[in-house]
């Protein structure tokens, strides 16, 4: 899945693996449950809107918020 996204002011085009989650069953008959499962984005490669060089290692240590940044927009 590629999402484009804004990341302070820069704009990225983003690559990766959606996983929407699951909601998850409160109860069964025998009382057990599966609690629900949130939903996430692995991000594959990282370019820059109009280059096609990767620039994932430059933005390792960002992950998590660019993660974030896409499930907001992909859910949202």
């Amino acid at each position: 899945m590629t999402i484009e996204i804004n990341f302070r002011g820069i704009d990225l085009v983003v690559e990766g693996t959606y996983d929407e989650g699951e909601a998850g069953q409160m109860y069964f008959s025998d009382m057990s449950g599966i609690p629900p499962s949130p939903s996430a984005f692995d991000i594959n490669e990282i370019r820059v809107w109009d280059s096609e060089e990767d620039i994932y290692e430059a933005l390792v240590e960002n992950l998590s918020e660019l993660e974030g940044l896409v499930l907001d927009k992909i859910e949202n």
